[in-house]
């Protein structure tokens, strides 16, 4: 995990290959985890870590990349029958830039 709307994942894609792609969010943009807003950038994360902590993580991607070459995509966690959106529960609590 890199910081509140960025991960990293890891797919293996053969037994003995894996291959590792960045993940920018949709929808969301979350505080920078340096600068004057280091510690909401840190809550955002925490946040997301618990969030996605032992549960199903289900990426949607179109493969579109975004200006810094990071691959565009949506994330959603499985929670019992129901499949939230990580950047509308990251909204929902607060992490949303610029609030």
């Amino acid at each position: 995990m890199i910081d509140g709307d960025t991960i990293v994942v890891t797919f293996k894609v053969w037994p003995d290959v894996t291959l590792e792609k960045t993940i920018r969010f949709l929808d969301i943009d979350t505080w920078e985890m340096r600068g004057p807003n280091k510690s909401k950038g840190i809550a955002a994360k925490e946040f997301l870590i618990k969030m996605m902590a032992g549960k199903v993580v289900i990426l949607k991607t179109k493969g579109k990349t975004g200006k810094y070459g990071r691959t565009l995509g949506t994330i959603h966690v499985k929670d019992g029958d129901a499949e939230l959106s990580a950047a509308a529960e990251l909204k929902k609590n607060g992490h949303e830039k610029g609030e």
